[in-house]
């Protein structure tokens, strides 16, 4: 599937797609992967090189639904000092 500009505006692709576009088009731009335009757990839109930085977060986009930076925090180990 090649990347394609909806007509909100909104860029549309697959997950390699997506990583593969040129900061510059795609930074300040909403980004919708498999339907989603929005990260399920902080709300804020996908953008590249704000909450998604790479192959892996777009793939993990279409996977959960959260955007690269709420997955990595989500699934971080707990410090030592949180356990107890």
């Amino acid at each position: 599937m090649s990347t394609v500009r909806n007509i909100d505006g909104t860029l549309s692709g697959s997950p390699e797609d997506i990583a593969a576009l040129t900061p510059d088009r795609v930074k300040a731009l909403p980004v919708e992967v498999r339907g989603r335009t929005a990260c399920i757990n902080c709300q804020r839109p996908f953008q590249r090189d704000v909450n998604v930085f790479t192959v892996y977060g777009w793939r993990e986009v279409a996977i959960s639904g959260m955007c690269e930076a709420c997955f990595d925090e989500v699934c971080s180990e707990p410090d030592e000092d949180d356990a107890a």
